[in-house]
């Protein structure tokens, strides 16, 4: 007899910790139920599982019917508020009274108090855990005393079946207990992801706007130098027109920089051409030989062979650009800053090779992830630019470094000069 007991309890059970699960998938990610349909829904829910407790009840010793219907007629209330609660406890009146017998007028006497549920659907909502599980557990008290009360004195059962229906109540007290705890554990976890994934979006926001007023200073410096250059006297024409032509240069790169942090919002193909390199690290050097300059470090570039690379332009200067400012902002004063390219065969190199302070391996092996920087106030989005860019080309960047005594970044790149027969292939986005 022992044992259909058990299996009706752990039945019992099992159906109600349906709503855990359902509340789970249908409302938790949305921290409740906020929509009508949402709360209609609940109700339909919540209905058919009181519906299935009240099918398949617990039989005691005494013969006596007991069932966990409380639990949720309570969560539909509780949690699905006044329509799902409203579903739920008419559907539950509704069969009880369709199977009739002596304990209809127990049910309707005893859940009679559940309109104090009612009253207490937007106080619920907020209170804090244990208010929650205090008010839950008075109302499941209040209920199932009740009903066992007027079974007592109405129909004069036994005070076995008191003793078996107090039993019963202490565990369907416990269960209820433990599923409010889990539906609300399981909320709270889905508030501090959310609330997570915030404070993630607005500190990449926060990043992105860092790294683009980053990228921005690089050019701004440089013209910043060439119209300090163009206030001093003595100048040939020839010279101030060429300072001019390589500060409106600097101010089409702002603005490239500009674009080119807005396409990752809006992503757009791009313009795939072949690179000279030798006048790409020309070009470089000039536009940052002022820079060099003001920070008292010596810049030097040593070109052997001819290599041209495939990419896009833009990107590739801004990544080179980005390196050698890099280099010379690791540099001590006196310090020297070398660009070196050499072309074999198949494959072109580039070295940036400076004697400033240099990395420790734990620093090197974080080179290029997003957000680290060896700056007090990079961002390191840079790099990570650098480091796609270079891998969009069938390129790779190879750094050697020791503290205090320099950093040697090395590109290697396929050789497009040496390879003239094969077609230009456009790049992958990235």
């Amino acid at each position: 007899m022992l044992l259909p007991i058990v299996e009706s309890v752990l039945f019992q059970v099992s159906i109600v910790f349906f709503p855990i699960f359902l509340y789970h998938i249908l409302f938790s990610r949305d921290q409740g139920i906020g929509n009508k349909t949402g709360k209609i829904l609940f109700g339909i829910l919540c209905s058919v599982l009181t519906v299935i407790v009240m099918t398949f009840p617990i039989v005691t010793y005494g013969e006596h019917i007991v069932d966990f219907r409380i639990i949720p007629v309570m969560i539909a209330i509780l949690y699905g508020g006044v329509e799902a609660g409203l579903i739920t406890v008419i559907t539950m009146f509704t069969y009880r009274f369709y199977l009739g017998g002596n304990g209809v007028f127990v049910t309707f006497l005893a859940y009679s108090f559940i309109i104090i549920a009612f009253f207490l659907v937007k106080p619920f909502q907020e209170f804090d855990l244990k208010k929650k599980l205090l008010s839950a557990t008075v109302l499941t008290f209040v209920i199932s005393f009740s009903a066992i009360a007027s079974s007592f004195y109405i129909y004069e059962t036994s005070l076995f079946f008191i003793m078996e229906a107090t039993i019963l109540f202490a565990v369907r007290l416990l269960l209820f207990f433990a599923i409010i705890y889990m539906i609300e554990s399981v909320t709270a976890r889905f508030r501090m992801e959310s609330e997570l994934q915030r404070t993630e979006k607005l500190q990449v926001v926060s990043e992105i706007a860092a790294s683009v007023a980053h990228e921005i200073r690089n050019p701004m410096t440089s013209t910043r130098g060439f119209l300090q250059l163009l206030s001093h006297e003595g100048l040939t024409g020839e010279k101030r027109n060429e300072f001019i032509r390589i500060a409106i240069t600097e101010l089409d790169r702002a603005e490239l920089i500009i674009n080119d942090y807005l396409s990752l919002a809006k992503p757009q193909a791009e313009e795939i051409t072949e690179i000279p390199l030798r006048s790409t690290l020309s070009h470089i050097l000039n536009i940052l030989s002022p820079y060099a300059t003001i920070n008292n470090v010596k810049l030097k570039i040593d070109l052997e062979g001819e290599a041209s690379v495939v990419g896009n332009s833009a990107r590739f200067n801004q990544s080179l650009i980005n390196l050698v400012k890099n280099a010379i902002e690791a540099c001590k004063e006196q310090g020297e800053v070398k660009l070196l390219l050499k072309a074999k065969d198949e494959l072109a190199s580039i070295q940036i090779i400076d004697n400033g302070v240099g990395m420790e391996e734990e620093q090197v092996s974080r080179i290029g992830t997003a957000f680290y920087s060896t700056k007090e106030k990079g961002t390191g989005l840079g790099l990570m630019v650098c480091y796609r860019v270079i891998d969009a080309m069938g390129g790779k960047i190879k750094v050697k470094s020791e503290r205090n005594k320099g950093t040697a970044f090395t590109i290697t790149l396929p050789n497009v000069t040496y390879h003239q027969k094969k077609p230009i292939q456009e790049l992958p986005e990235f």
